[in-house]
């Protein structure tokens, strides 16, 4: 499978910030540029409003409060007196903001779309281009052969000039981060309550057996109680039976016999 560009065009599939956020709701004279390598796991719009009227290194109070798309403030930076102007200031997850010298009005705003993958419609993954894996499902899964043969083809970084080691940390980072698909556990918290999910079913299911098994083996001796005959036992007892119904036999004859002369002799 291969996938070409037009003339002048090249994929970048990496974590990246917009190189031209929106700034048209400024009306001062100060631009905002932004660096850095984006490492939030999901993508963020940053919102800029600026608090206060003045210039950019020199006025009090001049401040940029920054929030991202539920609302909720991330960070408030002073870029008033004793802001050296051109200086990055981080706004959160790898971000950086630098601002040009010049005015801003109170109320002046811009915002900066923070991408975690420039692929969010996981079209690289469903086409299987540079992907980790193969297979179809969890017992057919494992690593590509590509990068069995050659672990040189995991790209490590995802920096300018490409010479860090950011990606290669998100991905050893990947194994404690909470992840929704996993109910906000992370991979391994997940994969440790499976195996003990699996350990107490085990479990379960054994002491189940043995239970039942005691059961079978107490209902087998009440049978073997109720139905088993010892043929010795039963005929001493029959011959036991056979001597006392002789005594008694003996018994009646010799009384009618003691009646029959009592009788010959009244």
């Amino acid at each position: 499978l291969q996938v070409y560009t037009d003339n002048g065009y090249k994929f970048d599939f990496l974590p990246a910030i917009s190189t031209t956020p929106d700034t048209s709701s400024i009306t001062g004279t100060a631009d905002p540029a932004f660096t850095g390598v984006y490492t939030g796991s999901v993508s963020q719009t940053y919102t800029f409003t600026v608090a206060g009227t003045g210039n950019v290194s020199n006025s009090s109070d001049l401040y940029v409060q920054v929030t991202d798309g539920d609302g909720s403030v991330v960070a408030n930076l002073n870029v008033g007196e004793g802001y050296p102007a051109g200086d990055p200031l981080e706004i959160e997850n790898g971000v950086f903001i630098s601002l040009t010298p010049g005015s801003f009005v109170d109320g002046d705003s811009f915002t900066l779309e923070a991408l975690s993958t420039t692929d969010e419609s996981g079209v690289i993954a469903a086409l299987g281009i540079n992907t980790f894996f193969k297979g179809d499902d969890a017992g057919s899964i494992q690593v590509d052969d590509r990068i069995i043969a050659n672990p040189n083809l995991i790209s490590t970084s995802i920096g300018p000039g490409l010479v860090d080691n950011k990606n290669i940390q998100r991905m050893a980072n990947l194994v404690d981060t909470a992840r929704s698909e996993l109910g906000g556990q992370s991979a391994i918290n997940y994969f440790r309550q499976l195996l003990t999910g699996i350990g107490q079913d085990i479990s379960s299911k054994e002491s189940r057996e043995q239970a039942l098994r005691t059961v079978r083996e107490q209902l087998l001796n009440q049978k073997d109680y109720a139905s088993g005959v010892d043929v010795n036992e039963e005929a001493a007892k029959l011959l036991m039976f056979e001597h006392m119904f002789q005594a008694v036999s003996k018994f009646i004859s010799t009384q009618h016999q003691i009646f029959k002369e009592l009788m010959t002799l009244i």
